[in-house]
């Protein structure tokens, strides 16, 4: 009995404790997240034409190596490594003071050639009638004509000698041989230049650049469908044989800004690839600024237009997920809720992609996406199917 108290007080303290360790175990919920914010836009209608795409690089359609013909010292480099020249333009000198002196040498013995003719020739003519009338012997004559038709021999060939002379005189001067980019020098000022036949000294090289061809490889099956198309007039050719093509490069993103045609397409197709070679041909003026566009050698994008111009639904690239392989977007009903469609996706054309059908995954048959649905384009990482969202539109 001396120990009630203590015990009426723990039971007291217990009863005390009690309410306040239920509020801790069954206190007021936790607050939900507000519903993620996203940015919602309508499908864009925009006028599609198909293609078939290739990759291929930039060719120039001519290109030389400028070798040097007679050999000698470099006396003089008449460009700037990297500009354009024109055709006929002085590019190299060699020391033409060798080939000057043999030509000389080679006129001298064509006027020693030319006046032995004139004197052989003189008495020809005087004594061609004495031969006829018998007044020298036959023998006499013979020798006579033998030594007129000498002379003439070896005035031709020194006629010849002459102009081959000429020939490496003209050849100490190299000019570029058509309208061009050049390279380097590969050989400078005073340097000694083999020419000649066999083991030449490679100076520089030359490539045309305007116009500028691109090859690519088209497979036999895209060739005999592209033939079939232009037979039956779904490609339109602005000059016979030739198909229009556009070009885009690295730098261009996916525009192909530069406009084209086929105009070579090889004669038979490769066996052991199934290929075929092909060329299209680009304008690669020089722009007022800068350099040209297109430089020999550089990957190039390329796609044929195939069929007439159509209509098509385009959504921004951004606004398609992927989930093991499958495209998918989401729309946004009209109670704020976040529906998953699959996409059959189409054309991707300056970051739109066109939607060929939609569906949700019950569903058997692709729809055609409606052009007042509006579909989420930023924020998709933050939704879930059947998830409540704050749709924003687009400004």
């Amino acid at each position: 009995m001396r120990n009630r108290p203590h015990v009426s007080m723990l039971l007291f303290c217990l009863l005390a404790l009690a309410p306040t360790a239920g509020g801790c175990k069954n206190g007021p919920a936790k607050e939900s997240l507000p519903p993620p914010e996203v940015t919602v836009a309508t499908p864009v209608q925009k006028e599609l034409i198909d293609y078939e795409r290739f990759t291929g690089r930039t060719d120039p359609i001519e290109q030389v190596e400028i070798r040097a013909r007679v050999s000698g010292y470099l006396t003089k480099i008449d460009f700037k490594p990297g500009a354009d020249v024109k055709k006929d333009q002085p590019l190299f000198e060699i020391d033409p003071r060798p080939y000057k002196a043999d030509l000389d040498r080679a006129e001298g013995q064509v006027a020693l050639a030319k006046a032995k003719v004139d004197r052989l020739n003189r008495d020809y003519q005087r004594n061609e009638p004495l031969f006829r009338n018998g007044t020298i012997a036959p023998a006499e004559w013979d020798k006579i004509v033998g030594d007129r038709d000498e002379s003439l021999g070896a005035l031709k060939a020194a006629n010849s000698n002459v102009e081959g002379y000429k020939l490496s005189l003209q050849f100490t001067k190299i000019a570029a041989p058509f309208d061009g980019q050049i390279g380097d020098w590969l050989v400078t000022e005073g340097n000694l230049v083999s020419g000649g036949q066999g083991n030449t000294t490679l100076l520089t090289t030359i490539v045309m650049v305007d116009p500028m061809d691109a090859v690519f490889d088209l497979d036999e099956n895209t060739l005999q469908r592209l033939q079939k198309d232009v037979r039956e007039g779904r490609i339109k050719l602005k000059v016979e044989g030739e198909i229009p093509v556009e070009m885009g490069l690295n730098v261009d993103g996916s525009a192909f800004p530069f406009k084209g045609t086929v105009n070579f397409v090889n004669n038979r197709v490769d066996p052991k690839t199934g290929t075929i070679k092909v060329k299209a041909r680009f304008p690669n003026p020089k722009p007022s600024v800068g350099s040209r566009p297109l430089t020999a050698g550089v990957f190039a994008r390329i796609r044929v237009p195939i069929g007439e111009p159509r209509k098509g639904l385009m959504v921004p690239e951004s606004a398609l997920g992927t989930d093991q392989g499958n495209r998918y977007l989401y729309v946004v009903d009209g109670g704020s809720t976040a529906v998953r469609l699959e996409v059959k996706p189409g054309a991707l054309e300056d970051g739109w992609r066109e939607i060929e059908g939609v569906k949700v995954p019950a569903d058997a048959d692709f729809r055609t996406l409606r052009l007042d649905e509006q579909v989420i384009v930023k924020g998709i990482q933050r939704v879930r199917p059947g998830m409540t969202v704050d749709a924003k539109a687009t400004k």
